[in-house]
């Protein structure tokens, strides 16, 4: 932002949905979360990346972090865009980077989600997804040819269960 005075707001606003610049501070957040009771959902802001060294790098920065939440038995779903791991570069390179994650992810117990990203994408997304299903570990599922990113939710491990309300709106 070329005005420093509403750079500095906004990065106000960004840092109450923000977990922290590093790794560290997500899995920090994991945890606290968890003893909460809480599920999580991580994901390293980007996308529309235009290089196959940065989309590999960014892929290994993704690894990266379910590598140490493996190594520390902390579970969240890390989410990212094809695009911000190399489907813009070529839909090959993404669906790659995207299947060693996925299967780092299931090494993990933890899942992955792919970010829907703008509608103009969908094909981008979804296209490389639908066509290579068997290649991709069994965190995913196929429902009616749709691609869908998690059969289940894994459940926070300290949690008690949700009461349910019968009634329209909100819980109680």
């Amino acid at each position: 932002m070329a005005n420093p005075v509403l750079a500095a707001a906004a990065g106000r606003v960004a840092r109450r949905y923000m977990a922290g610049t590093k790794a560290s501070d997500a899995l920090s957040l994991i945890a606290a979360n968890t003893a909460r009771g809480h599920l999580t959902s991580i994901e390293c802001a980007g996308e529309s990346v235009r290089s196959e060294e940065v989309a590999n790098s960014e892929s290994k920065i993704f690894l990266s972090l379910i590598s140490d939440m493996k190594a520390r038995g902390e579970h969240a779903t890390v989410s990212f865009d094809l695009s911000h791991v190399g489907s813009v570069v070529s839909p090959e390179l993404g669906l790659d980077n995207a299947l060693s994650m996925a299967t780092a992810a299931r090494e993990a117990g933890t899942h992955l989600m792919i970010s829907a990203e703008g509608s103009a994408r969908t094909d981008l997304v979804f296209g490389p997804v639908r066509q290579n299903l068997r290649r991709i570990p069994g965190n995913w599922h196929h429902d009616s040819g749709q691609a869908a990113p998690f059969s289940r939710r894994p459940q926070p491990r300290h949690a008690a269960p949700r009461p349910h309300s019968s009634r329209q709106g909100r819980v109680p």
